[in-house]
């Protein structure tokens, strides 16, 4: 019993450590019923890549295919950060990030996001964390191209999206996506909060160690937590939309946003939910 009690106070000793020394990452994700504006959202959240100079990247659906632009500089910085401000989009569904490097030289290849396609499936990735264990996960039909860790990862769930058939993303699917992550989280060192998407449906999964937690934002037209959220980043959002935001570091209306469980995954498609487990659900 004290053996088990020293390793959670070390690990949570490690956790805190890491975080507070600028270790993580920095990701951001939302999906909402109609298209929002997304140039003061990606305002605030560059704000990150002072501490996380390393890259920067988002990802999102056009015509019908995922579009990346992405980065190998601080997003608080860059030039063509800051024309992604000025870029006059209105999404339903955007995934960003900022990079602090702990595997794989700082170059555009290891630059989140990472996009890989199985058939007609496209599926993008970012991460926060590490995964110490990366190489021994079989990348049997899917390569990475650059070193860093969370594009291994990535052609590994591609490998299993193949073997699985796990394409059409039924719940059925999903729960042997979140049992995937879950695994690949099992290692003490390993960790993992994951945002994919395939253009429609945002998945979102928390580390199960309760790293760099993940909080989450339910935006509901005419709520007044919602008011104060488009009233501070002086956004507007088409009346009766709804829709979910998620981030480690709040947007806006910090105060409103509640804490993701560890182990958790939720998924949602225009702004609604499809998914939502805690890890001892599966």
């Amino acid at each position: 019993m004290i053996n088990k009690k020293l390793k959670l106070f070390a690990l949570t000793v490690s956790i805190i450590f890491a975080v507070s020394s600028g270790y993580a990452c920095e990701l951001f994700g939302f999906s909402f019923s109609k298209p929002v504006p997304t140039s003061q959202l990606l305002e605030q959240f560059w704000k990150n890549g002072n501490n996380n100079p390393h890259g920067w990247g988002i990802v999102y659906k056009e015509d019908g295919k995922l579009k990346i632009i992405k980065e190998e500089t601080n997003a608080s910085t860059s030039k063509k950060a800051a024309e992604t401000v000025k870029m006059p989009m209105h999404k339903k569904l955007l995934v960003a990030h900022v990079r602090k490097m702990k595997i794989g030289k700082v170059c555009y290849e290891n630059t989140h996001p990472f996009k890989g396609k199985n058939g007609n499936k496209e599926l993008a990735l970012v991460q926060n964390g590490k995964v110490v264990d990366y190489k021994k996960y079989k990348q049997d039909n899917f390569k990475p191209v650059g070193t860093c860790d969370s594009e291994f990862y990535l052609c590994y769930i591609l490998d299993k999206f193949k073997s699985k058939n796990l394409g059409k993303l039924t719940e059925k699917d999903l729960a042997k996506l979140h049992k995937y992550f879950i695994n690949m989280n099992a290692h003490k060192d390993n960790w993992t909060n994951n945002l994919v998407t395939d253009g429609n449906k945002l998945i979102v999964y928390q580390d199960n160690k309760d790293f760099n937690t993940i909080k989450v934002f339910h935006y509901v037209d005419g709520q007044a937590s919602s008011d104060k959220f488009k009233k501070e980043l002086k956004i507007d959002i088409p009346a009766g939309s709804e829709g979910y935001l998620f981030a480690a570091k709040p947007v806006a209306v910090a105060a409103d946003w509640k804490k993701m469980q560890p182990g958790q995954m939720m998924v949602i498609e225009d702004g609604i939910v499809l998914y939502d487990k805690l890890r001892e659900q599966i």
